[in-house]
């Protein structure tokens, strides 16, 4: 039995066998295809394995998109739905590695958005399953008087992507330092266009870390 909840969709690799899974996190009011484009950058033998936010947002009595937690303020998320999906996200990362174990590298966590909080927040919480995490648009949050438990990443590889039109960029700077100095090996990037998530400039970065810090494939 699956330990997570949440629906997911399967993207098999461009070129066979796979040698590489990304799970994408799209973001709020997002789909599931939203980050396709951003993943397959990462290499053509990528198979890509999408959870669907558990929460839908509806027009009329129409499903239009999902949202993962309620909302959220200078980085601080709503506490209990956010550390729902946390949680949950947390599981579907070990039901990956059980499904997909005979890939050998841990899955790499994509997310935009609230996907890309989630992601960053994952690091924190289980950085030793993981093959690396890139963050579009995202930051690391904060709760008061609670801490996220690992403080020591071990050079885990994190992307952060962010633009001169996303908010919170302090919270950008402050998140990448504080990851930094847990110990991940962080590539930050503050001024690119993050409102396309197929621009050849997205694709282009990300293709160009799992490069530096995967090797290609």
């Amino acid at each position: 039995m699956p330990r997570s909840q949440l629906l997911f969709t399967t993207v098999g690799p461009a070129e066979e066998p796979a040698q590489l899974v990304v799970v994408p996190l799209h973001g709020y009011g997002g789909h599931a295809t939203d980050l396709i484009a951003v993943a397959q950058a990462l290499s053509a033998r990528a198979e890509l394995r999408i959870p669907r936010a558990p929460r839908p947002a509806y027009f009329g009595r129409d499903t239009v998109a999902h949202y993962w937690y309620i909302g959220e303020r200078n980085g601080l998320p709503d506490p209990p739905s956010f550390g729902d999906c946390l949680f949950q996200v947390e599981q579907f990362v070990l039901d990956t590695i059980e499904s997909r174990g005979e890939i050998g590298h841990g899955p790499i966590l994509l997310g935009v958005g609230q996907g890309a909080v989630l992601a960053l927040a994952t690091a924190k919480v289980m950085p030793d399953y993981l093959g690396g995490v890139i963050a579009i648009a995202g930051y690391l949050p904060r709760f008061p008087g609670l801490k996220l438990p690992i403080d020591e990443l071990d050079q885990l590889p994190i992307l952060m992507i962010n633009g001169p039109q996303d908010q919170a960029r302090r919270l950008v700077q402050d998140s990448a330092a504080r990851l930094a100095h847990d110990g991940a090996q962080i590539e930050l990037h503050a001024n690119v266009d993050t409102s396309e998530l197929t621009s050849g400039e997205l694709c282009e970065l990300v293709a160009g870390w799992s490069c530096s810090v995967l090797a290609c494939g």
